[in-house]
């Protein structure tokens, strides 16, 4: 339960019976729309739950119905709205969304944790399952309007790639014109300069996406970037504030194009294609002439994942007698029939 005369929201339990009434608004103000409690149901299932801190945005009914109609698509979070859950101390009642709760980590700091422990290499797996995941979401009509590090989850037990906060998402059969405005744009540091101030648009969720499948690429081919690049960043590699994402002659751009050429080996690198999209797409003025959904989808169905094997457990400095193993890997859920699942590394904790 909440507690009236609690220092904090959570973990709490939902049950039939109501809240303690407390201004939930005045004291949590993570996000723009919504903070985020920890939950659990009578039976134990455990819950995230998603507290409104004003009116509910119009479109999320037309979220939650697509994301129910749609089990198949793995990188999404299942939901449900929950209306007036939490009544206040002024009399008004909170609407709230219950998640499915995600094991796991954000993007950032798995890939943190992979190159402080030797493991970059393990990064393209997890590349290639995020764009699998964004394909999959735009084939359904689906698009995330705000993907970043902080929007991507990585479970902690299969290493499955989950995109969460949908606040800035919309589905294609929506007049999105008429929520410029309402929205959130995203993060900067992983839009192009001209997605602000107009409709989501197909082309802006896959320039988030190769920005993100760019950014673990390269690292993975040369982990000292982590160091030179993210340090006191918002992100991972590319930052708006350096005009990397609106210049292609950074010190960024100009560390990262030579990891993707094989000179003397007669072999084409099969993640050239998207960092030249990329590249293109920077230094493009408007990003809707840039005309890059028909490359993309032409790179994706030819393109075969490297190997990616699940690594083994991080040797413990100091090990435990009984050591936890890993947890196996449960069984896949039905998937959409274009593609098979490819396999992604299973993140490792922090030393």
């Amino acid at each position: 339960m909440i507690e009236e005369d609690g220092g904090k929201i959570g973990p709490t339990r939902l049950s039939d019976s109501t809240y303690s009434t407390r201004d939930a608004k005045s004291r949590f103000t993570s996000g723009n729309f919504a903070v985020v409690v920890p939950a659990e149901r009578d039976d134990g299932t455990k819950v995230a739950l998603r507290f409104f801190l004003g009116k509910v945005p119009s479109h999320t009914t037309q979220i939650i119905s697509h994301i129910t109609n749609h089990p198949q698509i793995r990188g999404l979070v299942g939901c449900k709205m929950l209306r007036k859950l939490l009544p206040l101390k002024d009399g008004t009642e909170v609407d709230a969304m219950e998640m499915d709760f995600i094991e796991g980590s954000n993007l950032d700091d798995v890939v943190d944790s992979y190159i402080t422990t030797g493991k970059a290499g393990d990064l393209t797996g997890i590349a290639d399952h995020m764009f699998e995941n964004v394909m999959e979401l735009l084939e359904t009509g689906f698009l995330h309007g705000d993907l970043s590090h902080g929007n991507v989850m990585i479970e902690t037990a299969t290493g499955a790639v989950r995109f969460v906060d949908y606040d800035s998402a919309v589905i294609n059969s929506m007049d999105s014109k008429n929520l410029v405005g309402t929205l959130e744009e995203g993060h900067p540091n992983y839009h192009h300069p001209s997605r602000r101030g107009r409709e989501l648009l197909t082309c802006d969720v896959l320039f988030s996406a190769l920005v993100i499948h760019v950014s673990l690429i390269s690292l993975s081919r040369d982990p000292s970037l982590w160091a030179k690049f993210n340090k006191h960043v918002d992100g991972l590699l590319f930052r708006s504030a350096n005009d990397d994402l609106r210049s292609a002659d950074t010190n960024l751009w100009m560390s990262i194009k030579p990891l993707f050429i094989n000179p003397g080996t007669g072999e084409r690198d099969p993640y050239l294609e998207p960092m030249q999209i990329l590249e293109k797409c920077v230094r493009t003025k408007d990003l809707r002439n840039a005309s890059i959904e028909s490359e993309l989808e032409t790179w994706w169905s030819v393109h075969t994942p490297g190997p990616n094997p699940v690594p083994a457990p991080i040797p413990d400095p100091n090990p435990n007698p009984n050591p936890n193993p890993v947890p196996p890997s449960p069984v896949p859920r039905p998937i959409h029939p274009r593609t098979e699942p490819k396999p992604s590394p299973v993140p490792r904790p922090k030393e």
